[in-house]
């Protein structure tokens, strides 16, 4: 046992847990926080464990059948706040280990702490909406929690068919079981995924005959779950008054959904890319073909995106400059100049430039990054199409069988977001788990023994030292612009509560800040119809209303 190595982990999961702690303790109640504070479908608000059962039971059936992840947020809203930061930043880092477990597929905890290490930072960058995810309660509890306890489902099925988990003990038909229902009555794609990975798992043990007692009350337990969160009541009324859309824009959702999931794990992808020029690189020399690598400086298309990275940064901490430019040109001329004038529209696309600048910096610093390492690695186009010649990716999954685990984990991510084509919308945080799957994908290609020559290039150390700085900026801005915006609602709801009860339409100033640091803030201004929906029943006021000229009230 390396002492060395187990401390560095410890330390890394204790990095992770302060980190997401500070940012749960800056993060207020918002959205629908206030509406789940409240037993369902009343204004009456939650004082005791018969309230939470009255509100799930409401809930059931006139909304949807998420009763594990409402259960867990409901528990929590009825008392200090403190106490979901603590739990949730704990959940966050166990998270991120059990993510290391599935991808080493042991649970040897601190042999490998750059791979914990790198698993955190995919999952910082890779994430999309990040905050609205892990840190918001309700989406955390319905996201992260959920995932949470399916991860630890699949966790046995993992271990042992990777021969590290005996598996004999009849004792392990009951845990299994409960973490089977947990992970079949938590969200709804998650639930059919884990669902079908057991069923395949054992439909595997049962053709090699190794089939256990405790895989199969794992899928009955998790189909029970499936069952019971799919035909609730709620989820046909909910169905009916949302579902007035066509087969193609299920499809279009799918196009939607997956095209934002892939944008957020870009610079994941392209490391794959890296991994696999390196895996079939090495596949060439031990067939006796070795291909001669140059490593080169950066050249000008790095030096170009060098520059308009130095200029993003500048905007960035100025006047957003790049970013008022985008929306004159797209809004104030494109936009009406092809007659696309309708004022949804444009504050949709207002939204979406609002976020423009932090998304073109952080693309812009990947492009940079897997250049230089790239160039630095000696990959050239040449190469890269001389090695796809000689060693087809099929050779790959012979030289390396463990690969074809990390592939079956990928297509399993990608099948997670596949079942999202039954509902009516796709939004990008249904990806969370997905994103997960891909992540131990790639984490798995991480620790094949053909890597670790690769780990000592140049080319690797300026990714790590890369992606070490990325995501301390945006941890940095996270802390900054969540604790700004956390000031800003402060003062409104300090405002509110001096008028419960009162009927009254409030009107506040918009927040001045829009920057989210890549979505890993999650508060959205009152004039959202959501964000101010909760909080006026709960306080009792009638509206609230958004208006630039307004000065912001003091209680």
């Amino acid at each position: 046992m390396n002492a060395s190595k187990h401390i560095q982990s410890l330390a890394i999961l204790l990095g992770i847990f302060l980190l997401m702690l500070v940012l749960n303790r800056l993060m207020p109640l918002h959205r629908d926080d206030y509406l789940y504070a409240m037993i369902w479908g009343t204004t009456t608000h939650l004082s005791s464990m018969s309230d939470v059962l009255q509100s799930l039971w409401n809930h059931y059936l006139q909304h949807g059948g998420r009763m594990e992840a409402f259960f867990i947020q409901d528990t929590f809203l009825l008392g200090n706040k403190l106490w979901f930061d603590i739990a949730n930043a704990a959940v966050f880092a166990l998270e991120i280990l059990l993510l290391y477990f599935h991808a080493i597929r042991d649970i040897a905890f601190g042999e490998r702490p750059a791979l914990l290490a790198a698993i955190f930072f995919m999952v910082w960058l890779g994430l999309p909406h990040f905050g609205e995810v892990t840190v918001w309660m309700c989406g955390a509890c319905v996201y992260l929690w959920t995932g949470f306890f399916a991860t630890l489902f699949l966790l046995p099925y993992n271990l042992y068919l990777a021969g590290r988990f005996d598996g004999t003990s009849p004792l392990w038909i009951l845990p299994v079981g409960l973490l089977g229902l947990l992970a079949g009555w938590g969200v709804e794609n998650l639930a059919v995924t884990s669902s079908f990975i057991a069923f395949l798992l054992c439909g595997y043990g049962w053709k090699k005959k190794i089939l256990r007692p405790w895989m199969v009350s794992g899928l009955l337990f998790s189909g029970l779950g499936l069952c019971l969160l799919v035909l609730s009541p709620g989820n046909f009324v909910r169905y009916q008054e949302v579902h007035n859309t066509g087969f193609i824009l299920h499809i279009t959702n799918q196009l939607a959904g997956n095209g934002e999931m892939l944008l957020y794990l870009l610079p994941i992808l392209l490391f794959v890319l890296l991994m696999r020029n390196w895996l079939k690189l090495t596949t060439a020399k031990e067939k006796g073909m070795p291909f001669d690598r140059q490593s080169r400086s950066p050249g000008k298309i790095q030096l170009i995106f060098l520059g308009l990275l130095v200029l993003l940064v500048i905007s960035f901490f100025t006047s957003h400059f790049v970013a008022e430019a985008v929306r004159i040109g797209v809004i104030d001329h494109l936009l009406p100049a092809v007659g696309i004038t309708r004022p949804r529209t444009l504050f949709h696309v207002n939204n979406v430039v609002d976020g423009f600048e932090e998304m073109a910096l952080f693309w812009t610093a990947v492009f940079l990054l897997y250049g230089i390492a790239r160039r630095a690695l000696g990959f050239t186009g040449e190469l890269r199409k001389a090695l796809g010649k000689a060693v087809p990716d099929k050779e790959l999954l012979h030289a390396y069988p463990a690969l074809r685990f990390s592939v079956f984990t990928i297509a399993m991510g990608f099948f997670n977001n596949f079942v999202m084509i039954a509902a009516p919308t796709f939004p990008a945080r249904a990806t969370f788990s997905s994103v997960l799957m891909i992540i131990i994908g790639t984490a798995a290609m991480m620790t094949l023994p053909a890597m670790n020559d690769f780990y000592k290039e140049k080319g690797f150390t300026i990714l790590k030292t890369g992606s070490a700085a990325v995501c301390a900026f945006i941890a940095v801005t996270a802390i900054a612009i969540t604790a700004a915006l956390r000031t800003e609602n402060d003062v409104r709801v300090a405002y509110i509560k001096a008028h419960q009860g009162s009927g009254r339409v409030l009107v506040f100033p918009p927040f001045p800040i829009k920057n989210r640091a890549l979505r890993h803030v999650y508060i959205v201004d009152f004039g959202n119809s959501v964000t101010k929906h909760g909080i006026s029943l709960y306080y009792g006021i009638k509206d609230i209303q958004i208006d630039p000229n307004a000065t912001l009230p003091e209680a």
